[in-house]
């Protein structure tokens, strides 16, 4: 599976590792229970070394950076706002969570997200009142970028009317074709979504 995603040649030479999933990994209750040298040392030694984007990577988030802020009516935006919107793998997981929160051993914050009438996986009705909010709360030329698998939700009935902006976008798309950065396709949108989301002034997440 991991040839067939990566293909067989790339995989010859490289030491990789790979998951299938991540479903509630390292679910503790507090830090104190994660094996030694602990939480803290991973976040501040092992974390910041292994994310660390190459020069070439960073100059490509400075370019798509660049291309959003000049998305804006009047091509003077100083900040973008990013929407992360989960599909995908997330009807999978979000099933998941589903099924164990009608059980007696379903874990405290997956029955507090559900007690608080957070949902998983958000209709395109639920993302666009997300949107309005935003709107409310920011200059109305904000550009705001979207980190989605398949861009082709943006343009539904709901979500047009606020031309998010994605990976699919041709400006932002042929900045990334043009730096041909040596990784397989699949590992670029999600390094890139993640790179040029922790620019953004305005963060919306999926709590789960």
């Amino acid at each position: 599976e991991i040839r067939r995603t990566f293909g067989d040649r790339r995989c010859r030479a490289q030491r990789l590792l790979a998951f299938r999933t991540l479903f509630a990994t390292l679910d503790m209750p507090s830090e104190e229970f994660y094996p030694p040298p602990g939480m803290g040392w991973l976040n501040r030694v092992v974390m910041p070394a292994l994310l660390r984007p190459s020069r070439r990577l960073e100059s490509l988030i400075d370019q798509l950076e660049a291309l959003v802020l000049r998305s804006s009516l009047r091509h003077t935006a100083k900040t973008f706002a990013c929407i992360h919107i989960r599909r995908g793998d997330f009807f999978e997981d979000c099933a998941k969570y589903e099924a164990e929160m009608r059980t007696p051993a379903a874990r405290g914050w997956v029955v507090s997200h559900y007690r608080k009438g957070w949902s998983c996986v958000q209709t395109e009705a639920e993302l666009a009142l997300n949107l309005v909010a935003l709107r409310q709360r920011t200059p109305p030329d904000l550009p705001i970028y979207a980190a989605v698998e398949d861009a082709t939700v943006l343009r539904l009935g709901a979500l047009r009317s606020f031309a998010l902006l994605s990976l699919s976008d041709s400006n932002l798309s042929a900045a990334i074709r043009a730096m041909a950065l040596p990784m397989p396709p699949q590992l670029v949108a999600p390094l890139v979504d993640q790179l040029l989301c922790s620019r953004a002034k305005h963060l919306l997440l999926n709590a789960f």
